[in-house]
């Protein structure tokens, strides 16, 4: 069934660049959505591949899907001509190479009707296979009425994750706020945590609504620039800033930022960019988080050594934890090949068939 409104209750906003092998699911898993107030907003960013074919032949098909072209200039500045355009009373955010669950805009319709939150986020989908079916036990949520609490929980959520596709809110609680579009990276972090300061109050699902599609090429593994990165911790000590003026008394409020300042100066670090190195130094002791106690001893030792120009225990102990890193990835691999592997054997012993992502989207 098709909803045929001007007032769609979702907007769903879907930058989209050099993504065709994986829009047609993308956009396929909108049209399975069991709840049917919504419009999708797709922002091709002057890809060179057959996006834009692909888009033109489903905004025919559906006129809930509405197409914007641009010349290439990033995905925050795709997501903010698609914000201006959006009519929806709560906005969505989508890559044109993940997927919504079926159950997706349903999940996030019923627990804003139970609590008229204006931001509701749900549990952050990690890196799993596509769920063949909706888990009951997961309807559970936790919603902050207070403004502190909102605050307290958003900075410790949006820190360790604050991807633009885990949450849902309100199109007038946005207002004017809009991506960073001068950030290449991590741009939805910053954009999430600006967003707290304007939220009376939100909900954290228990339920798992977004297929988070790990490819080579995907925007979230690049790595940064040490320019990008100043910008970034430009943008952090202004949070920072903000939310010491809120609450002056509670400092541990900011611990979360540590985690993204200390990120930023190790990737500049590997960068061996000598030049910049010691002006992130410079901004990171002038923000006074080395001086929290949140900081542990070997950072410290990292700030000290890289002063020092000592930057080879760094880049050794980071690309140490990056062969650890990949070794468990591809040890889960290895693990849910042999898990699958046996439940294909089981399967086709018993006659059953299974059904996967490209039956469910009919690729």
């Amino acid at each position: 069934m098709v909803t045929t409104t001007e007032n769609p209750f979702f907007s769903i906003i879907v930058p989209v660049y050099q993504v065709a092998p994986w829009l047609r699911a993308a956009l396929r898993s909108l049209l399975h959505q069991t709840f049917t107030s919504w419009e999708c907003i797709a922002v091709d960013d002057e890809s060179r591949d057959a996006s834009s074919e692909i888009l033109a032949a489903f905004c025919r098909a559906d006129h809930r899907i509405r197409m914007i072209s641009q010349p290439h200039a990033g995905v925050s500045c795709a997501r903010n001509r698609a914000l201006a355009r959006a009519r929806g009373k709560y906005i969505c955010f989508m890559d044109g190479d993940d997927c919504f669950y079926p159950w997706a805009l349903q999940a996030f319709y019923d627990v804003i009707q139970q609590t008229n939150a204006d931001l509701v986020r749900s549990r952050f989908p990690a890196y799993r296979p596509y769920l063949q079916k909706r888990n009951p036990k997961d309807t559970a949520f936790t919603h902050y009425t207070e403004k502190k609490e909102v605050l307290t929980w958003g900075w410790q959520t949006f820190c360790a994750g604050g991807y633009a596709w885990t949450f849902a809110v309100r199109r007038s609680t946005l207002d004017t706020l809009r991506f960073p579009e001068q950030i290449a990276l991590k741009e939805d972090v910053i954009f999430a945590l600006n967003l707290l300061s304007k939220c009376r109050t939100a909900v954290q699902m228990d339920e798992i609504v977004y297929w988070y599609r790990r490819r080579k090429g995907s925007a979230v593994r690049h790595v940064t620039t040490p320019s990008s990165a100043l910008m970034r911790i430009e943008s952090y000590e202004r949070l920072a800033t903000q939310q010491l003026d809120l609450y002056p008394e509670d400092v541990s409020a900011t611990h979360p930022l540590t985690r993204l300042l200390m990120e930023e100066f190790e990737e500049c670090a590997l960068s061996l960019d000598s030049a910049l190195l010691p002006e992130v130094i410079h901004r990171l002791r002038g923000s006074g988080i080395l001086a929290l106690e949140c900081v542990p001893w070997c950072k410290r030792q990292m700030i000290h050594l890289a002063e020092r120009g000592l930057l080879w225990p760094i880049v050794m102990r980071a690309r140490w934890r990056h062969a650890v890193w990949r070794f468990l990835q591809l040890l889960h691999s290895w693990v849910r090949w042999l898990l699958d592997h046996t439940v294909i054997r089981n399967r086709l012993t018993y006659g059953e068939e299974r059904v996967t992502i490209t039956d469910q989207l009919h690729l």
